[in-house]
């Protein structure tokens, strides 16, 4: 009967201690899984503020430019053939 018990009580042992590396390797898997994660939101947050910074310049740029008909008067242009 005392057999039985010690052979309980080393499996019993055995077992929890398989079970606590088992745990172990979930929260090590969990703490690389949460920091990727607070990775991606990092960058993709400071690519947001990078596109609404080009967003606000685009908008207070204009890149177009009108054509001024008069740019060179006449008597300029027939100056600048001679």
């Amino acid at each position: 009967m005392e057999m039985a018990v010690e052979q309980n009580s080393a499996a019993k042992t055995e077992f929890q201690t398989k079970m606590e590396s088992v745990l172990n390797e979930n929260d090590r898997l969990l703490k690389h899984a949460l920091g990727v994660d607070i990775e991606n939101i990092v960058v993709n947050d400071c690519m947001n503020v990078n596109c609404l910074t080009v967003d606000a310049c685009e908008q207070c740029v204009t890149t177009e430019s009108e054509l001024k008909i008069d740019f060179i008067k006449k008597e300029t242009y027939e100056t600048l053939l001679k």
